[in-house]
């Protein structure tokens, strides 16, 4: 087993002292599209202090985290490729923390890449060399392009990486991941969300300068001529607590004036613009960050809506997923190196993050009733393959009765009666046996109903 040479470099702390209007939001983003990402990265960190940039960009992280991994064995490998794969996942967890993994994610999102420096450590009991990821800061970085090289600032030197690495790099010092390839920065959200965080914080204060002014209503005040001075002094200060007392004692001369007190308060509606525009940025940053809105705007009950939501946002999580793994393949080439003998591509393994949807049988039924799918598609989220009409099963069959909401009632009935139930018993451990059981339970159900009416 071969060692390597263990460099450790220490990024520089970045500074947060920075407020942000629309100028200088904007030329942090003019910065970032040259390739100087110190100003970009530094406010794409005040960005996600907004709560609903932080939501969004949250989303995506939280939803990889979640999906069911796996380092494959590259079929190219045969049977070796299982031992390395293997060997590789005792130690993944090391090489990518879960918290290395949403900073990267995080970074890939907002600025379009990322950097990581590789700690190397000797674990599993001594006999594995292990390139553990720390993630760096990105504002550590800089692209040159007369050059084509990036630099890196460390406490220790300044560091310059080639923006095209050559293959078979054996230890880098440091790795620059561009999940888009060439000018993968152009990808960054912050491009589009700076003058929407901006807008977003700009938008908050004023309304709240607006309640301060408006929620509390002006007292206009009728005061009589020649009211003496005593009765003056009382009045007012009955006045000045009228928001803690429910009474306020109005004196009247004897010649019959008197005080009077009234509310002014505000008629037009011009809070309405502070919601509508609120309204309007919401849907703007949920749209820049997850690809849709759907997510936060779908109603109550919109179950169609809902899933064209998932199946946008497993898209987008796809994505994300497939370029990290490509991101992180020069991580396991350098593992590869240096932890097995004779070590070539094709034996090393695939990161894998399953993104695929698991429906529920219910939600697709209830789906199917309400004529929002057809049977075959109704299959295909079942994870059964699409059949041709003469190979239907008596699951098609239900599931077609139940899609049409129509047929007599003694199809119905029987597609949901005692046969269905029997040859449920001996197909309950089967998806397609549970499918027919909810289905079967359903039609049933929907032939009760319709014999009720």
């Amino acid at each position: 087993m071969k060692q390597p040479t263990i460099r450790i470099y220490t990024q520089q702390q970045p500074s947060t002292n920075v407020d942000y209007d629309v100028e200088t939001a904007q030329s942090a983003v003019r910065a970032h599209d040259q390739g100087s990402f110190d100003r970009s990265a530094l406010l794409a960190d005040r960005a996600t202090a907004d709560d609903r940039i932080f939501g969004c960009v949250t989303a995506n992280v939280r939803g990889v985290s979640r999906r069911p991994f796996t380092l494959a064995p590259n079929p190219a490998g045969g049977a070796r490729a299982v031992d390395v794969a293997t060997k590789l996942r005792r130690v993944w967890p090391h090489i990518l923390p879960p918290a290395v993994q949403g900073a990267l994610i995080r970074d890939h999102v907002m600025l379009g890449l990322s950097i990581a420096q590789p700690r190397w450590r000797l674990l599993d009991a001594g006999q594995q060399w292990v390139p553990c990821l720390e993630n760096w800061h990105m504002s550590a970085v800089s692209y040159e392009s007369y050059r084509d090289i990036f630099r890196v600032i460390s406490r220790e030197e300044v560091l310059e990486m080639p923006a095209a690495p050559a293959d078979g790099d054996p230890q880098p010092p440091v790795y620059i991941f561009q999940p888009d390839g060439k000018r993968s920065w152009m990808g960054g959200a912050i491009r589009a969300l700076a003058r929407l965080f901006v807008f977003r914080s700009m938008t908050f204060d004023f309304w709240v300068r607006y309640c301060e002014k408006h929620g509390s209503p002006i007292i206009k005040v009728a005061e009589p001529p020649f009211l003496d001075a005593d009765s003056k002094r009382v009045f007012y200060s009955k006045v000045g607590n009228v928001g803690s007392e429910a009474i306020l004692r109005l004196p009247m001369n004897a010649a019959g004036d008197k005080l009077a007190v009234d509310l002014l308060e505000p008629q037009a509606l011009s809070f309405e613009t502070y919601v509508k525009f609120m309204a309007q940025l919401d849907t703007s940053i949920a749209i820049c960050v997850n690809g849709q809105n759907l997510s936060t705007e779908v109603k109550g009950g919109s179950r169609a809506a809902a899933s064209v939501h998932d199946d946008a946002r497993l898209d987008v999580l796809e994505n994300l997923t497939r370029n990290l793994a490509a991101c992180l393949a020069p991580v396991i080439a350098v593992w590869g190196v240096y932890n097995i003998p004779g070590w070539n591509a094709d034996l090393a393994p695939l990161p894998q993050w399953d993104c695929t949807e698991k429906w529920a049988v219910t939600d697709v039924v209830a789906l199917l009733t309400a004529n929002t799918i057809d049977t075959n598609e109704a299959r295909a989220l079942l994870g059964f393959a699409p059949r041709a009409k003469d190979t239907r099963s008596t699951a098609d069959r239900a599931l077609e009765a139940l899609a049409r909401g129509a047929g007599s009632d003694a199809e119905i009935i029987q597609l949901g009666g005692p046969e269905a139930m029997r040859r449920l018993q001996r197909h309950a451990s089967t998806r397609e046996g549970h499918a027919l059981f909810v289905a079967s339970v359903a039609a049933r159900a929907l032939a009760a109903d319709r014999v009720g009416r």
